[in-house]
């Protein structure tokens, strides 16, 4: 097998070397870049191993130092990682209105951390598993808190009714119910009874009253049940500026409710700046009066409260990025690395040549050219690469998740991003505008929206998804076969298989999409980009669930592997670890390479069987037994 490009030292895909060859009396330290720093060139043994004098000891210690703090971009995707937990958990709960996607989430990033826990080998790496753990508590408790602070005012508001031509004269327990409420033509807010109660903030209260020349004759025994309210806008008598009082065109507002844990006590604090107001200006009020917020009409209100959800939900994950460069700090100052590890580790856990040839994106500045068996052990779905389970999880996920894989799979993957990108597109067509039709039907139909998604949407939604990328991994091994036998011509015709399953498959979402829309145009006057974009959650629900159904889904074991099943990629990892680790131990005992047959998998997945009644490698082996034929 000819080495890769530019890693002439790499004798194989999977190879582990025996060791450098040293010249008498010289120790060489495989660092990058020790060519052209001079202090780093190689130096006698003596000055760095054997020397008694305190300068060659501190020059060893420094130079040791030097080779451990130096980080690189490889440690970036497994650093990345704790902040991705806390995101995936933080979102859905804060912005979400369905519980079923915090659920989702909350399961997903709690099996990750404990399996990254459990399984990590490397004392670096059993630190970052911890990290990992801490990163998903405080994203469901952040989550949380703003969902209660934040989120659930705002669905609460929406869903509650709204109450027009209401007379302040009227019994507030009438309205109790009310979101927003609109007071007849002759009401106004008497800003001349304005009071400020101090309580922390001022908290600003205004009666409502009836038309403005009873407002200016009102007895004092009128009993005043809705009062205009805000905070921090007014003075401590005799004047109220909040909300939109001064617009001519308010004539009503947003309901005060104490909603959700973390909210402070509004309604409390409210009776207490009234019952003083009442007091000053001689009113009288009820046991529990209304107050409001004054707006010219709720939509306004309610997109401040939802811009209020959003704002809090993207801060708290900008801030909470610090994590990155933090875990990388923590490791420097602890002398730790992840992926710094010289090509001589003997480590049973750590295989830094599969670390080398792990690539994410594109290989836009310098390609290269992939060996055929790390393309097998892709196309396979191969779980153990370099020994720690953090990091092969991260290139499993870039490699197998619908969205991120479009940008992020391996450069190498005979699965293209154009093909995911058209797989993605079609997902989401059959995901967005089916719902949108839907949630337009039934538009109150929380639990059965759900349902519908999970099971109309999402079932035929995997299995076309599963089904195109059984053609893709049958036409890559197939691609690889004729490869290895150097039948360029028939590799080249591959892409034509593809060809014809992938236009029917648009032309059957654009079919879809076109439907959708017309619909969407007869049944309601909002537009059409305005209701698509209120049924994108279905989207989320496809990113978690695609994790979340990897963690759970068996792997069937092949003839090369003593396990009849593994269970998730966890279970898989593990099993691909017993399997190959023991090769690469057998080898460092005889000093020879470890060759990697990728064409003999241990384990597949059983998606394919479940559903189609057949193996997507099958045809596959038996095409490759031809040709070896």
């Amino acid at each position: 097998m000819e080495p890769f490009q530019g890693h002439s030292q790499l004798q194989s895909y999977g190879a582990v070397q025996s060791g450098f060859t040293q010249a008498p009396g010289v120790t060489q330290m495989p660092v990058q870049g020790q060519m052209s720093n001079p202090a780093f060139q190689s130096v006698p043994s003596h000055n760095i191993l054997g020397a008694k004098g305190r300068g060659g000891r501190d020059f060893a210690k420094r130079k040791a130092l030097l080779q451990n703090l130096r980080f690189t971009a490889l440690d970036l995707p497994a650093l990345i990682m704790p902040w991705l937990l806390l995101c995936t958990c933080l979102l859905p709960l804060a912005l979400m209105q369905s519980l079923v996607y915090g659920f989702m989430a909350v399961a997903l990033c709690t099996i990750l951390a404990l399996g990254f826990f459990c399984l990590s080998i490397g004392r670096s790496w059993r630190m970052l598993a911890m990290t990992c753990v801490v990163a998903v508590c405080f994203g469901i408790f952040l989550g949380y808190y703003g969902r209660s602070k934040y989120l659930q005012p705002f669905h609460m508001y929406k869903r509650s009714p709204v109450h027009s031509d209401v007379h302040p004269s009227h019994n507030p327990e009438a309205y109790r119910d009310a979101g927003y409420i609109t007071f007849s033509g002759d009401t106004t807010v008497d800003v001349s009874r304005g009071l400020g109660y101090r309580s922390g903030k001022l908290w600003c209260v205004a009666p409502v009253l009836g038309s403005v020349a009873n407002a200016s004759s009102v007895a004092d025994d009128v009993m005043v049940g809705f009062w205009a309210v805000g905070q921090d806008c007014c003075h401590r008598r005799g004047f109220f500026d909040c909300g939109d009082i001064a617009s001519k065109r308010a004539h009503g507002g947003l309901v005060v409710s104490d909603i959700g844990t973390f909210r402070e006590p509004l309604v409390s604090t409210y009776t207490r700046a009234a019952e003083a107001a009442a007091q000053t200006y001689g009113f009288s009020i009820p046991q529990r009066p209304i107050f409001v917020m004054w707006a010219e009409d709720s939509s306004s209100v309610l997109n401040g409260m939802r811009s209020e959800a959003v704002n809090y939900a993207w801060l708290t994950a900008v801030i909470f990025f610090s994590i990155v460069p933090l875990s990388a700090l923590v490791l420097t100052c602890f002398g730790l690395s992840l992926t710094k590890k010289d090509r001589e580790s003997r480590e049973l856990n750590w295989n830094p040549e599969k670390v080398e040839v792990m690539r994410y994106g594109f290989d836009c500045f310098a390609p290269r050219q992939y060996d055929q068996n790390l393309k097998l052990d892709l196309v396979n779905g191969r779980c153990y690469f370099s020994g720690e389970v953090i990091y092969d999880y991260v290139f499993n996920l870039a490699n197998k998740h619908t969205f991120i894989g479009m940008l992020f799979s391996h450069p190498g993957h005979p699965y293209s991003k154009l093909e995911r990108l058209v797989v993605g597109m079609v997902c989401a067509i059959f995901v967005v505008f089916p719902m949108a039709v839907f949630s337009l039907k039934f538009p109150h139909a929380g639990v059965a929206h759900t349902v519908i998604l999970l099971i109309l949407v999402t079932l035929p939604r995997s299995i076309l998804r599963l089904h195109l990328m059984n053609i893709a991994q049958h036409n890559a091994s197939v691609e690889l076969s004729y490869h290895e036998q150097g039948d360029t011509l028939q590799a080249a015709k591959k892409a034509w298989w593809m060809a014809p399953p992938l236009a029917i498959f648009m032309a059957a979402g654009i079919a879809t999409a076109a439907i959708c829309v017309f619909l969407i145009t007869r049944w309601t006057k909002l537009p059409p980009s305005q209701v698509l974009l209120a049924n994108c959650d279905g989207l989320v629900f496809v990113a978690l669930l695609e994790p979340l159904l990897g963690l759970i889904m068996p792997s069937a074991g092949t003839e090369n592997s003593d396990n009849l099943c593994v269970w998730g990629f966890f279970g898989r990892w593990a099993a691909e670890r017993n399997f190959y680790a023991p090769a690469k131990l057998a080898a460092e005992a005889s000093g020879g390479d470890v060759q990697n047959d990728a064409s003999r998998p241990p384990f597949r997945s059983m998606g394919s069987e479940l559903l189609f009644g057949s193996d997507p490698f099958k045809s596959a082996r038996l095409r490759g037994q031809r040709l070896e034929t």
